[in-house]
């Protein structure tokens, strides 16, 4: 039971509290964030897996999360994000990340990255 909330701590560490970037436990989980957010007038996808350093905290995975979240600005509140889609007519972006499991040491984190257009949402 420590791991476990060890586990949620170092996540919540990871990826602050930020909404427009969650952590998904398990690859249902996942399909289900991604399907939520297609929903929602998501129409651009991208996948991509990084291997983490074997630190506690997962120093490169901070600073790939710190490099997107200050290119695609995934630290917006949900009004912010309300306002730059419908106001402004700016795209808005998300991520999932999931973390595989561990195989001889290797952390394998997998982002998947999706978009919201405003002209998109409207067809």
């Amino acid at each position: 039971m420590k791991y476990r909330i060890l586990l949620n701590d170092i996540y919540k560490i990871l990826l602050g509290d930020n909404k427009m970037i969650s952590y998904s436990p398990n690859s249902r989980y996942t399909a289900q964030k991604i399907a939520d957010k297609v929903s929602n007038g998501a129409y651009f996808y991208s996948h991509f897996s990084v291997e983490s350093d074997n630190t506690l905290f997962f120093d490169n995975i901070q600073n790939l999360l710190k490099k997107l979240t200050d290119k695609y600005s995934l630290n917006l509140t949900a009004r912010q994000r309300t306002y730059r889609l419908n106001t402004k007519k700016e795209p808005i972006a998300d991520l999932i990340i999931q973390k595989r499991s561990s195989i001889e040491g290797v952390n394998i984190f997998d982002f998947r990255f999706l978009v919201i257009d405003y002209y998109a949402k409207e067809s």
